[in-house]
């Protein structure tokens, strides 16, 4: 029976306490319960429907806290039909983690949807790329679906344009989102672009509430009071130092390198600068205006002949290809620069944009340039072509002795050769291809990986290259930034950027690739910069000021590779910051192509003024936060609060180790089920493997289905040694929805003092009860107490704990004419249910008779009279039929149930204190010793209290320790059986 009570905490906790919920779902491989993932689900306990945007920065594990909140969902009944909306690149890795979790998930694709759409998309869980769904043909249909929840990965995507008008992703997800009664979630390292209209859109779509004057709502005080109600954002920093204060995440150090550059390095450079930026003078000059197409154009040849001379090589040779074509075709008219296809210039500068998750589209961004530049090709005149293919020699004399590869190749060949895992990012495929070769010939085949936007279009092989990463040794992955949007290779802990990324989001997107959880080891992310005016421009102005964002500047004494090696450490301040300026009262994000094109147009000076621009906007953003808090660190021992008030734990270790102690103390009882191992103890799984209690959770999984998820039936009453005399009454409270569905529920215990216990007490509790444990009784009836006020005081504190930023988000924000509606508070929705009584705890000491030592005969005779009346009163109550037979046979009642046939020869002792304690002349002993299993001793306690108590103990000689007193009398005491 002590081993039901602990099976039934145990039970109520798996289900609905965040802590334990996290660590028990059903996964494999098993998840690792993070405090900020437990107190993501708390806060949002009771929100129906929960509408919330999870932001956490990259490598927090936004998915499985999508995943913990879906099962949760599933759990109580609101989430039947379950749609989660990806990138297609990630479609693949969706479906893995969710059957990580024993979910099946259908996925959407044209070759199975009008089977879908015919059975109309029955209950269950379905991935879909949100590109594929938002076109017309299937558009309709799936938002017709009676989706219950939506998840959307990578909610950046949802974009509004500085034109204001929707994209196709924002115009669906609008439209699904529209039902303000629909669970939707929303996942994004980087939900703030830049852009305050495009980032307030998102929050409107999560609460339709919100008024529509984004000017209005951009202030600090509404971006502090959205903070852990409507945004959920945690840094590397808060898992280290806040949530779990140990290094869950280890170092991580971007290290600058500077490599010297060749003679011909130096002037390919210099000449492509100067070549860029009197096209642009030269145009201006000729039209007095600053042609759009003709600076992306520009930009886009910076950018590539920046990655590598193999890819200014393809470039600069198809433009010149493609004008000599037109020109033996008879086309002059080409030269004359007309209206470009606004869908490639589109494109072109979405390519420039924050990276080419921007695309609306599966085209290849590669393509998307090459395709542009190809059109470009009227704004070359013959001086230019001459220039061009100078430049294209140069590049071709630079193949034959690349110092960028050299360097990149000696850092790949020292990592790998210490058997770490590389990864070499860059922008191009044809550049990625390039170094992969050159990598292949040096390190072997094997040992070298690549993965282009051409992989990511094939499910299998970008799960293959996942696997052959994975493979014991050394290897190198060259990948370009397809590998940067939600994949996870945490098993690599080096990254090189081949050439320096002149986005603080793009680098931040690669990082969050390795850096994340699981990483064991300290992660160095490299980034090469060449010798050259534009390279080092980029690093003195670009890195030093905006990158480094504050954080103090480290210097190499011996670079791994190079001149020079600069230090950025990010354990100081984990997120890089979105570029963006002010201007006036506007704030708006600055895109790469506009850091390029400054830069082609002004050089250093130029990139300089911008940035100092942006970093002074984001230092005037950030103080604007802190005056109203919304910069604030989460503050630990305020987490630890909420969580203990909330939840009853204040940390997952703190559950850790109270529920590892507990499993210990079960040794006493359930020896077959855990047992010594190890120095410690082990769970026997229903295998027959240990499982050391070192892996708490893994442990408590296996106790938990070798011992079976039956509820129990009928409270326990249990007898354990203490000090002094107590009683602890352990209930189960439980929280109903207007339909009547529990939605959470909590073991809490009430002593005789009205000291309520929950949490990590309650299991210390039933630890120190089982150690103690002296007596099991099959039935008792409980004396009455007024436990039902403090149960409910308890209720309404853990649900003000758990709803209170949310009910100060909705007041506040309707005082200050910032949401408008008529949603219903959610304190209202929910009831409390009765209490339910799961067992009683009995601490008693050898003092107990101390109370009965100097009583009267009359005092003893009115007690057993009382004892005798509340015995057969307790018989009547439970339909059994009971005879007083103490007149003339050695025991008190004689009692049959009529229904089942049960006879009970029952003998009554009845004490004026709470004494367990019951003496036996030798003729009850006897009828005690023939009767056995038939033989019942009730003891009634605490008689003339007013609060009788009864514990009814069948077969007490094989369930009490016995003393002979004399010759004629057995005193039966609570303890170990006698045998």
């Amino acid at each position: 029976m002590a081993v039901d009570l602990v099976r039934e905490v145990f039970r109520v906790y798996s289900h609905y306490n965040p802590v334990f919920f996290s660590a028990l779902v059903k996964a494999n491989p098993p998840v690792t319960p993070y405090l900020h993932q437990a107190e993501f689900l708390a806060r949002v306990l009771f929100r129906q429907p929960l509408r919330v945007f999870v932001a956490d920065e990259i490598g927090l594990g936004k998915t499985i806290t999508a995943i913990l909140a879906m099962e949760r969902l599933m759990e109580l009944g609101y989430a039947e039909r379950v749609l989660v909306l990806v990138p297609r690149v990630l479609v693949r890795q969706w479906i893995l983690e969710l059957e990580r979790f024993n979910l099946i998930p259908r996925r959407i694709e044209r070759s199975n949807f009008r089977g879908l759409n015919e059975g109309s998309f029955s209950r269950g869980v379905y991935v879909a790329s949100l590109d594929l769904v938002k076109r017309s043909r299937y558009r309709d249909e799936v938002q017709r679906v009676n989706w219950d929840l939506v998840i959307v990965d990578e909610a950046h995507r949802l974009s509004l344009p500085s034109t204001g008008r929707e994209t196709l992703r924002l115009r669906f997800v609008s439209s699904i989102s529209s039902d303000v009664k629909r669970n939707m979630l929303f996942l994004s390292a980087t939900p703030h672009r830049g852009d305050p209209r495009d980032y307030l859109n998102r929050l409107r779509l999560l609460d339709p509430y919100l008024v529509k004057d984004f000017k209005a709502l951009d202030r600090p005080e509404f971006h502090a009071s959205a903070r852990n109600v409507l945004i959920f954002r945690r840094t590397k920093i808060d898992v280290n130092n806040v949530y779990e204060g140990r290094e869950v995440f280890p170092p991580c150090k971007v290290v600058a390198v500077v490599v010297q550059a060749t003679g011909d390095e130096v002037e390919f450079h210099s000449r492509l600068i100067k070549f860029l930026r009197t096209k642009i003078l030269d145009y201006h000059k000729l039209t007095g205006t600053d042609q759009r197409a003709l600076g992306l154009l520009n930009a886009l040849i910076f950018k590539r002949a920046s990655s590598s001379p193999y890819a200014a090589i393809s470039t600069m040779e198809k433009i010149l290809a493609k004008r000599a074509a037109l020109i033996n075709l008879g086309r002059h008219d080409f030269l004359r620069p007309g209206k470009l296809n606004m869908k490639q210039l589109r494109l072109a500068r979405a390519v420039l944009g924050l990276g080419f998750e921007e695309l609306e589209s599966d085209t290849d961004p590669d393509k998307i340039v090459e395709d542009f530049a190809e059109s470009c090709s009227a704004y070359f005149s013959e001086n230019d072509v001459k220039e061009m293919k100078s430049l294209v020699n140069l590049a071709k004399n630079i193949l034959e002795n690349d110092s960028r590869l050299s360097a990149v190749i000696d850092l790949v060949e020292q990592h790998v050769g210490s058997g770490e895992k590389v990864i070499v990012f860059t922008e191009f495929r044809d550049t990625a291809m390039h170094v992969s070769r050159i990598l292949a010939k040096r390190l072997g085949q094997e040992k070298v990986g690549l993965l282009t936007g051409d992989d990511a279009r094939k499910e299998d092989r970008l799960s293959n290259v996942k696997k052959w990463l994975e493979k014991p040794g050394g290897r190198v992955l060259v990948a370009t930034d397809v590998a940067s949007e939600g994949l996870n290779l945490q098993v690599a802990n080096i990254l090189i950027n081949y050439e320096p990324p002149w986005s603080p989001v793009k680098l931040e997107q690669r990082i969050g690739r390795v850096w994340r959880l699981g990483q064991r080891r300290e992660v160095k992310v490299y980034t090469v910069f060449l010798a050259v005016d534009s390279d080092m421009d980029v690093l003195k102005v670009l890195y030093s000021k905006l990158i480094a964002m504050g954080r103090a500047l480290g210097k190499l004494d011996k670079p791994p590779v190079g001149e020079e090696a600069l230090v950025i450490d990010l354990e100081q301040r984990a997120q890089l910051p979105p570029p963006v300026v002010r201007r006036g009262q506007r704030v708006s994000r600055v895109t790469e192509y506009r850091l390029r094109s400054e830069y082609l147009k002004g050089g250093e000076k130029a990139l300089e003024r911008l940035v100092e621009q942006i970093y002074n906007t984001i230092v005037q953003l950030q103080e604007d936060l802190k005056k109203v808090g919304g910069l604030e660190r989460p503050d630990r021992d305020l987490i630890a609060e909420f969580m203990y008030k909330g939840t009853g734990f204040a940390t997952v270790q703190e559950a850790k180790e109270a529920a590892g102690d507990l499993i210990r103390s079960l040794s006493r009882l359930r020896p077959d089920l855990v047992h010594e191992y190890g120095g410690d103890y082990a769970v026997k799984s229903i295998g027959g493997t240990p499982i050391p209690l070192s892996e708490t959770w893994r442990a408590l999984s296996a106790l938990m289905r070798a011992l079976g998820e039956v509820s129990l039936q009928k409270p326990v009453f249990l007898v354990a040694k203490g000090e002094a005399e107590r009683e602890i009454r352990v209930y189960e409270l439980s929280f109903k929805d207007v339909e009547g569905r529990v939605v959470y529920s909590e073991p809490v215990a009430v002593d005789d003092a009205g000291s309520v216990i929950r949490g990590a007490e309650l299991l210390k509790l039933l630890s120190l009860t089982l150690r103690e444990l002296v007596l099991e009784a099959q039935e008792f009836q409980s004396s009455e107490h007024s436990d039902d006020v403090k149960l409910r005081r308890t209720a309404r504190d853990v649900l003000e704990t758990l709803l209170s930023d949310y009910r100060r988000y909705r007041e506040s924000l309707v005082k200050r004419g910032l949401r408008v509606g008529k949603d219903t508070d959610p304190f209202n929705k929910y009831t409390l249910g009765d209490p339910r009584l799961i067992g009683v705890i009995r601490f008693t000491s050898p003092g107990a008779l101390a109370v009965e030592a100097e009583m009267s005969m009359e005092e003893r005779r009115q007690v057993e009279q009382e004892a005798m009346r509340v015995a057969m009163e307790y018989e009547r109550n439970r339909g059994r039929e009971p005879v007083d037979v103490s007149q003339h046979e050695h025991y008190d009642i004689y009692s049959r149930d009529p229904g089942t046939g049960e006879e009970r020869f029952i003998e009554v002792k009845g004490h004026k204190g709470p004494s367990l304690l019951a003496e036996l002349t030798e003729e009850e002993y006897r009828m005690a010793e023939s009767q056995r299993e038939k033989y019942w001793l009730y003891i009634v306690t605490n008689i003339g209290s007013g609060r009788p108590q009864l514990v009814a103990i069948q077969d007490p000689l094989s369930k009490m320790r016995v003393q002979q007193k004399g010759v004629i009398k057995y005193l039966l005491l609570p303890g170990e059986a006698s045998g």
